[in-house]
């Protein structure tokens, strides 16, 4: 069959905070980033990106993080490589969406990502998608704006890579609050599923992705007790129906 027309899904910003803590301790957080292709999500294109707050320094104004990246493709999908990240901040005492200044996004020297974007005003728009990204990472293509990929380099499936950056405000923030986390897959081979869930032949193309919240293995626990008190719940209601 016909692969369907390119679509374009609107994603709501998913903020994280994250604060200063005690000398020596990390912060982190992780988000797991599901593909879109022709507007469906594909649960078996999806990578996991695990981002720790190292450090803080220069009066406050330097923020060191690592981002470990793992692209977790599987199922019907033969091959994907993890070719962009980005994502913004936010400063919740402005209404609405609005950056924190920054004076430059940096990664070390000889890194698999480098930085090609840096908007402090309005930043730009990720193909398949719509939010307002700030900065992001990626490997290879033209500076600027993250809609122009490169032909090699980036995370290839089943494999892990941790990538340093550091965001340099201009002023101190307490907190940072950072939104809007995308990702975007190049080399995208196998078999996709459409609205219909009726599969169809991908080849080589590039795919979409936004980060959703993992949830702790402590909330998963009470999901799955939750979810366990419901059963027997509905269980004792079909006895006591029998019954009667």
């Amino acid at each position: 069959m016909a692969a369907p027309s390119q679509a374009t899904v609107t994603i709501a910003a998913s903020t994280q905070t994250v604060a200063q803590t005690p000398t020596g301790a990390a912060s982190a957080f992780t988000r797991r980033y599901y593909a879109y292709i022709d507007g469906v999500k594909q649960n078996g294109l999806y990578a996991d990106v695990t981002f720790t707050l190292n450090s803080v320094t220069n009066s406050g104004r330097r923020w060191a993080f690592t981002a470990e990246i793992t692209n977790s493709t599987r199922n019907a999908f033969a091959s994907s490589a993890v070719a962009m990240l980005g994502m913004s901040t936010d400063n919740n005492s402005i209404a609405g969406s609005q950056f924190l200044a920054l004076t430059s996004v940096t990664t070390p020297a000889a890194t698999a990502f480098s930085i090609r974007n840096n908007n402090n005003t309005t930043g730009f728009t990720v193909p398949d998608l719509s939010p307002n990204v700030q900065f992001c990472l990626k490997t290879g293509g033209t500076t600027g704006e993250c809609d122009t990929l490169g032909t090699s380099g980036g995370v290839a499936k089943g494999a892990t890579l941790s990538q340093a950056f550091t965001l340099n405000f201009s002023v101190a923030p307490g907190v940072v609050n950072l939104e809007n986390f995308v990702l975007r897959f190049r080399d995208v081979t196998g078999k996709a599923r459409d609205a219909e869930g009726d599969r169809y032949d991908v080849g080589g193309i590039q795919a979409s992705a936004f980060g959703e919240v993992v949830p702790e293995p402590s909330n998963w626990a009470m999901m799955i007790a939750g979810f366990g008190l419901v059963g027997a719940m509905r269980r004792r209601q079909q006895r006591v129906v029998a019954t009667a």
